[in-house]
């Protein structure tokens, strides 16, 4: 029987079969040496593990709705350290809940006045912490265009909301209230539209009910929220327990994150006009003018017009 070795052979004399199979063996090296490997199997390939961005404040954790125990200044005072540990708790339960839908690098930004609040030894080892602030500087530092979301902890309402438990817009003392365009706006909408000028939504607010009805009325109900406590008036609350809290935000933001495209970032066109307002003269004259773009329209009121939202608060 004849094979195909033979067949071969019968029909290349033995010089010339040395000679071709030298050719041929060169052949081959230069096609796998020229050809691209295309051929790595896909679960080779690492997952793209999403980086997270947490921005806290400190009124809308739950268990929080005194003023007493958010006063930073007062650092020997037990309730404000009570406070700094209930924190720590959510951030922790938080950066669980990442963790488990697959997130890679997170950053926890102490947003809450000076950014002294996070206790060093409860720190989440999975995370990186940035503390204090200087003046100048933008609150969400650390944040670009490299995260995929951010997430607003312990927030609260803006400003005159009636409900708002512990609500203001910046500041606490001086009563001042925001405004782009038409429309008043608080931190939620402030932080998410700094977010929104890199490119980054955000896909998760906690708070109290106002805090999340204000969420939703700005970014859409599809927002995750989570509800830490109900507000009667500015220090007067109906409290979740925060043992339970914990367990909602541990399952919230691990929602959060695996819907992660779903979200989109909130920008606004621009230019656009803003106005800073306050409550009584004496503030309005008192307050420092940030930028030389900024003009007092009235006694109460500064005006500016933003090219860009990311410096939203400097007026």
């Amino acid at each position: 029987m004849l094979n195909i070795d033979s067949l071969c052979r019968t029909r290349m004399p033995a010089a010339r079969r040395s000679r071709g199979h030298v050719v041929a063996f060169a052949l081959l090296i230069a096609a796998l040496l020229c050809t691209p490997d295309t051929q790595t199997p896909a679960q080779d390939q690492k997952p793209v593990r999403p980086r997270i961005y947490i921005a806290t404040d400190l009124e809308g954790v739950a268990g929080i709705y005194r003023w007493q125990q958010t006063r930073e200044t007062q650092a020997t005072n037990p309730e404000y350290q009570e406070a700094r540990k209930l924190l720590m708790a959510e951030i922790d339960a938080v950066i669980e809940g990442c963790l488990a839908a697959g997130a890679g690098e997170i950053f926890v930004r102490d947003g809450h006045h000076g950014g002294h609040n996070a206790v060093p030894e409860l720190m989440n080892p999975a995370a990186q912490y940035i503390c204090g602030f200087q003046q100048g500087m933008h609150p969400l530092i650390g944040l670009d265009n490299g995260f995929d979301a951010v997430i607003l902890l312990g927030y609260h309402a803006m400003a005159g909301t009636a409900d708002g438990v512990l609500s203001h817009t910046k500041s606490s003392a001086s009563g001042r209230r925001y405004f782009l365009g038409d429309r008043e706006v608080g931190e939620i909408a402030i932080d998410a539209l700094t977010a929104g000028h890199y490119g980054i939504p955000v896909i998760m607010v906690t708070g109290d009910e106002a805090v999340c009805r204000e969420t939703r009325n700005f970014l859409g109900d599809d927002i995750v929220t989570v509800c830490t406590k109900t507000g009667y008036a500015t220090e007067y609350a109906r409290l979740v327990p925060p043992v339970l809290v914990r367990s909602a935000l541990r399952a919230a933001a691990e929602r959060a994150v695996r819907s992660i495209r779903s979200y989109k970032p909130c920008r606004w066109p621009t230019p656009v006009r803003g106005r800073l307002a306050f409550p009584n003269k004496k503030f309005a004259d008192d307050y420092s003018v940030k930028s030389p773009e900024t003009r007092r329209i009235d006694d109460l009121t500064f005006e500016r017009v933003f090219a860009d939202l990311i410096n939203v608060t400097e007026f």
